[in-house]
């Protein structure tokens, strides 16, 4: 074997969030040609001369994929900490004869490129034709346009089971139920600290199907073929292995909560809820654990609601989902598996998925162990379908109506019937995939769960593909629960900085429009304008003035610091002010929400939006479908 190290100009290489050490590539050692040369047709001779580049993939040390025994260990690339989207091989063509197997890495079974084929008496093979000239040039085979095969479903799927006669549960969780008054001290848990090593999640030798680039000797490697899919093929897949809620383990996902001490209260008044897994150190009975602690009452909640029966098992499902309440029209979206190599952050990385937000990394670790322990997500990722969003709603919209009583039914915390109908494989079911898959799917909510699908090494992640027609922006909003200054130091260094500040008299509101801040302090509320910069749309947004004018210049504060909380939209502003109020928190900052042009147009030049910009609802609610990993 040969050893051939990445450039460290590799675009793979920079993940924005950990730099990612240089990867391997192994081609095979010219020794082996002399034995194998003799034995090949003509038209194999020069397709087949090393050197041979096979599984042009990122090999962590950490997974099976070891490299061959006898090279020195510090000759070997360290563990990714973020893992690149792995790059896909092209299929050979078929060929009517080919070489003995080759095995590429001495730790995997060997891996046959085509079945050898035995000659037929009625046509023998051919000898061996002479060495072909030294001189003679050998030319480059070009990659095919689609680098990416589908694989087929299971020739016999289960049965995708019908809906149950009833609902075992219908529980109504969320903020409005935890009980927790005005006057209530306001308790927030400790924030575990950042985990150390977490094991990167195993990785499989290459499917079926798989390809290998092949490059004669002394020629040049064919350009890194783009992750998007071409015609034809889709991104969106269904789930192999489901668990589908018999009722009562819906939940709002992890990060939706602006007090820790709410998932406590949820978690005690139904413990079949799926915040129970999720956040483990919160439920009642793992107190004071931290999260890492608490992983093995997560495993353990997770197995009991399968055997229980809170759970019931499907293969090659997509799950319809629709989401209505009185008065509003209906949203609607497809559970399914999304490619995790399809995600791209910057304009020269290409892919369909696009993450528009930083993120905690903090978090995100967190995330890549809840799933390496559970070998199961719980909480879907949420997709805009961009490009044929209005065909898809109305492919929803007509298959939900058509599809008769749902599966399972769950009611959130503002009252709104979450309904799910499952849809085995079959024509349907490729047409909603092709469609959710058909165009640009921004993130618009779960950009830690994207990312930790990434840095967790799986190949794709769960998902609900929505459209816009579904969704709406809110405000989000942010908590101080302690100054670094006095409230007037604090409007002082706003002035000095170009800000206009105004007293507000009255109540103090989200303002109706972007380029105004409304600030509550404990003695009164204040309008604020920020400076902006010329001409920079992005660091403009009010979300990027508040993060950089406010909290870091005037205050002090980075954007994860644990006095600063975030809180989405359901929180109505008088909760906010109330907070403020009760001596709970001495800074309320009320934010106008994004608009949609320009969070469409953030999106579009592949920048990302600040930190906890966008909160859309309605939300995929977490626990309704559970996506099985393969192990």
């Amino acid at each position: 074997m040969a050893k051939h190290r990445a450039s460290g100009d590799d675009q793979l290489t920079r993940q924005g969030v950990i730099e990612t050490p240089g990867a391997a590539y192994w081609s095979v050692d010219d020794s082996r040609w002399p034995a194998v040369r003799p034995d090949l047709p003509a038209h194999l001779v020069d397709l087949l001369a090393p050197p041979i580049v096979v599984g042009v993939a990122r090999v962590p040390v950490t997974s099976r994929l070891t490299p061959p025994a006898g090279i020195a260990t510090a000759d070997l690339p360290a563990p990714l900490a973020v893992p690149a989207p792995a790059i896909q091989p092209v299929p050979v063509p078929p060929a009517p004869a080919v070489p003995p197997p080759i095995t590429p890495v001495a730790s995997v079974a060997p891996v046959e490129l085509v079945a050898p084929v035995a000659p037929s008496a009625a046509a023998p093979a051919e000898p061996a034709p002479p060495p072909p000239a030294p001189a003679a040039p050998r030319p480059v085979p070009t990659p095919p346009p689609n680098p990416r095969p589908v694989p087929a479903p299971p020739h016999e799927p289960r049965p995708v089971p019908g809906p149950p006669a009833a609902p075992r549960r219908n529980a109504t969780t969320g903020p409005a139920a935890t009980g927790r008054t005005a006057g209530q001290r306001r308790t927030r848990g400790s924030r575990p600290a950042p985990p150390g090593h977490i094991r990167p999640r195993r990785l499989t030798p290459p499917r079926p199907g798989a390809f290998i680039w092949w490059t004669p000797r002394g020629s040049p490697l064919p350009a890194t073929p783009s992750p998007v899919a071409s015609a034809g093929m889709t991104v969106v897949h269904p789930i192999a292995r489901a668990w589908i809620t018999t009722g009562g383990t819906g939940a709002q996902n992890y990060d939706e909560f602006a007090d820790d001490a709410e998932i406590t209260a949820i978690i005690e008044a139904n413990p079949h809820s799926a915040l129970g897994i999720e956040m483990p150190h919160r439920a009642p009975e793992s107190q004071g654990k931290s999260f890492l602690d608490a992983l093995p009452d997560a495993v353990a909640r997770l197995a009991e609601a399968k055997a229980d029966g809170s759970y019931t098992p499907a293969e090659q499902v997509v799950v319809l989902y629709r989401i209505s309440a009185p008065g509003d029209e209906p949203a609607y979206g497809l559970f399914a598996m999304v490619d995790t190599d399809q995600i791209s952050t910057r304009a020269d990385e290409p892919g369909l998925v696009i993450r528009n937000e930083d993120v905690f990394i903090a978090k995100v670790r967190e995330r890549v162990a809840l799933a390496e322990s559970l070998g199961h997500l719980l909480s879907p990722v949420l997709l805009l379908q961009t490009g044929r969003g209005d065909e898809l709603h109305a492919a929803l919209a007509a298959a939900t109506e058509a599809a008769g009583a749902p599966a399972a039914t769950d009611t959130d915390q503002a009252g709104r019937t979450h309904a799910i109908w499952l849809l085995g494989p079959g024509p349907e079911q490729d047409e909603l995939t092709g469609l959710a898959g058909g165009g640009d799917l921004v993130v618009a909510d779960g950009n830690h769960r994207s990312l930790a699908a990434q840095t967790g090494g799986l190949s794709r992640f769960l998902a609900v593909v929505t459209t816009p027609d579904s969704v709406a922006i809110q405000p989000y909003n942010r908590l101080v629960s302690e100054l670094t200054t006095t409230p007037d130091e604090l409007l002082d260094r706003l002035g000095t900085a170009g800000a206009e500040v105004e007293p507000i008299d009255g109540p103090v509101e989200v303002p109706a429009a972007g380029g105004t801040v409304h600030l509550r302090l404990p003695d009164h509320g204040y309008a604020v304008r920020l400076p902006g910069a010329a001409d920079d749309r992005l660091e403009n947004l009010d979300h990027a003035l508040v993060e950089r004018l406010l909290l870091r210049d005037a205050l002090g504060l980075d954007p994860g610091d644990k006095r600063i909380t975030y809180v989405g939209g359901d929180y109505p502003a008088s909760w906010l002010t109330e907070e403020v109020d009760a001596g709970r928190a001495e800074l309320a900052i009320l934010i106008a929400p994004v608009t949609v042009a320009d969070f469409v147009a953030v999106n579009l030049a592949r920048e990302k939006m600040p930190r906890k910009s966008t909160w859309f609802t309605p939300k995929a609610r977490g626990g309704l479908v559970v996506a099985e990993l393969p192990r």
